[in-house]
Parts: C-alpha cells; sequence; structure tokens
C-alpha cells in the first residue's frame, strides 16, 4: 500500500524522536515532505506515467513527414501533449521497444536521420522527441500503437497517498529528516540523513530505469521498521 501523507508525517516524527511538546510545526513537515516527493521524482525518475498513440483519427499522433515532435505542443498540431514530463524513458511501436538514438555516438549524419519510414529509434532533447526514421504517409496509413513512457512532474502532495511507487515513497521521509535538522541548524546529524537519502535516491534510480508506467516494483529490502532505524543509527553514530 502506498505511504499516506500522515503515515509519512508519523514516520519523520518517529526518526526524529521528538519530545514533547512538539519542536517541529507540521506545516512545515508537510511542506518539507512535498518537496522531498519532487525531489526523490526529479533523481530517481521513479513516478511514470504511460501514453498511447494511435492512427484511429486523423488528428491524431504522429504528422507524415515530420521528425521532430515537442513534448507540450499539442497532438496534431506538431506534438505529443505531454506538459509534466521530465524525461521520455521508453518509446514502444506495437509493443516493441524503439532504441534509443545517440547523437554523440551515432552522429545525425548518418543517411537513416532523414529517412522516412517506420520508426525504429527516438531521442529526445530541449523537450523535443525526433523518430528515426521520421513517420512517413505509409507508416501513418499503417495499423500502430505507438506509447510513450516518461517520468513525470509529481503534483503538490497535500493530502492522501503518495504517488511515487512503493519503495521509493519512503524516501520523501528521509529526505525530510535531513531537512528538519538542517532547519534546526544541527549540521552533522542533517549531513548524516541527507546523505542518507541521496545514496538511497541514487541506488533506486537504477531500478527507476527498469520499470514501466504500470510497475509497482517494491524495493524495500530489509523490511520497513528496519529502514527506519538505519537513519536513526546513523545520525546517532554521528553524535557520538
Amino acid at each position: 500500500m502506498p505511504i499516506t501523507l500522515t503515515q509519512a508525517l508519523a514516520d519523520v516524527r518517529t526518526i526524529l524522536m521528538e519530545p514533547h511538546p512538539i519542536v517541529y510545526d507540521t506545516p512545515d513537515l508537510r511542506d518539507l515532505l512535498d518537496q522531498g516527493q519532487k525531489d526523490t521524482a526529479a533523481l530517481t525518475l521513479c513516478y511514470q506515467r504511460r501514453v498511447a498513440f494511435a492512427n484511429t483519427d486523423p488528428t491524431d499522433w504522429p504528422i507524415a513527414g515530420l521528425r521532430d515532435y515537442a513534448l507540450t505542443v499539442p497532438v496534431g498540431s506538431g506534438g505529443l501533449g505531454i506538459t509534466d514530463a521530465m524525461k521520455v524513458l521508453h518509446v514502444y511501436l506495437n509493443d516493441n521497444a524503439l532504441s534509443r538514438w545517440i547523437p554523440e555516438m551515432q552522429g545525425m549524419a548518418d543517411s537513416r536521420v532523414d529517412a522516412g519510414g517506420t520508426p525504429r529509434f527516438y531521442y529526445e532533447f530541449a523537450g523535443v522527441v525526433s523518430f528515426i526514421p521520421y513517420p512517413n504517409a505509409a507508416f501513418v496509413a499503417s495499423t500502430y500503437t505507438m506509447e510513450v513512457v516518461y517520468a513525470a512532474y509529481p503534483v503538490d502532495w497535500t493530502s492522501g497517498d503518495s504517488v511515487l511507487p512503493s519503495g521509493f515513497d519512503e524516501l520523501p521521509t528521509y529526505y525530510t529528516v535531513a531537512m528538519a535538522y538542517l532547519s534546526r541548524k544541527k549540521w552533522s546529524m542533517a549531513a548524516a540523513a541527507y546523505q542518507h537519502w541521496l545514496s538511497l535516491t541514487l541506488q533506486y534510480r537504477q531500478i527507476s530505469l527498469a520499470l514501466d508506467a504500470t510497475a509497482k516494483t517494491d524495493v524495500r529490502q530489509p523490511v520497513r521498521q528496519e529502514r527506519l532505524d538505519e537513519p536513526r543509527r546513523v545520525v546517532q553514530m554521528r553524535r557520538g
């Protein structure tokens, strides 16, 4: 089950082991959890969404002869109509993954770049997704389904469940602990907690790159309570 904002808030207070009265204001911790979710999503690329395009309507993607499609431009106007993308992760054509074209390695002088046909490669740069070969009239008239999987920007986390996949949804808790210590000028404790969050995000990024938009892989090892104990032990070691 996804972690709720209420549960994440309780986990933060458990790790901080606050005395009474409460030292950290609830609105401040909620804001930090929201920022932690956004920063975690940005570093791990784990909040993934999928959008499908087909030739069932003349206004659908793609446009014959057009290679480059801006993410935020509406479909039918030379774009993909995706306004919340951080990075395109996978492109599928009839369930077959297109290969990523790497201009730095493969160059742009390749004859396939300016050829039309059925797309076999894609690349993304500056908010534009390009397909190689570019879709020609024969492909546009064929029967196909194109799916784009991308890492998205999370909406504000003000209530309810985290949008991050299971396991990833714990990382905002550790971020919040670090920022809470930082706000009280507890430098060594903040540094230890932040390093713990950053280390986990870098590990989890490798996992998220293998996910697709429907995956809910649980990456929590060991169990959750032990994960909550770990940043506490790290901070206590820095205290000692």
